[in-house]
């Protein structure tokens, strides 16, 4: 019997839809880091090279799932593929969702978040309530398929707000 698992992005977007500058993050937002660290903490997280990269090592107590076209590339502490599809049948397979949970998390970046947005159940976005000078955006969301499940809003550092979106049912199809 097969477990229903959950597509989760995760991502902090400024007003302006920035999501990385020269493969970096271009605001300084401890509790954003802290909550994403949370969030991902022994789940499965698939990333793409560059965002990989930028982190600089495999995220501990989580397993980190890298997509490269490149096929010669290899990552110390991180399991490979080439495609998206490659790496959730391997996040769905059964001792990996005894180990790790039924939801997945995409972490980045902008172009997997544009292949996978339509995949998506859940969206967990740090709203930024700024504009940012950057070169990683996040795709437009259809946000009239989804509805907001949790808002917390903060002042400190700068104005953000940590928002959760659940994709709305169709009971047509269920």
């Amino acid at each position: 019997m097969s477990k229903k698992i959950i597509l989760s992005h995760i991502v902090a977007v400024s007003k302006n839809n920035v999501i990385g500058a020269k493969g970096k993050l271009p605001w300084d937002i401890p509790e954003d880091l802290k909550y994403f660290f949370s969030k991902t903490k022994n789940k499965v997280l698939i990333m793409g090279r560059k965002t990989f990269e930028s982190l600089g090592k495999a995220l501990p107590h989580r397993l980190n799932v890298v997509l490269s076209s490149r096929s010669d590339w290899t990552a110390k502490g991180a399991v490979v593929f080439s495609n998206f599809e490659k790496a959730l049948d391997y996040a769905k397979k059964d001792e990996i969702m005894r180990k790790y949970g039924t939801e997945i998390f995409i972490g980045g970046g902008g172009e997997i978040y544009k292949q996978t947005l339509p995949l998506m159940d859940k969206l967990y976005i740090t709203r930024i309530h700024k504009a940012y000078e950057g070169d990683a955006f996040y795709p437009p969301a259809p946000f009239s398929q989804f509805k907001e499940i949790s808002r917390i809003d903060r002042m400190e550092p700068v104005p953000f707000s940590f928002l959760v979106y659940e994709k709305i049912k169709n009971p047509a199809l269920s």
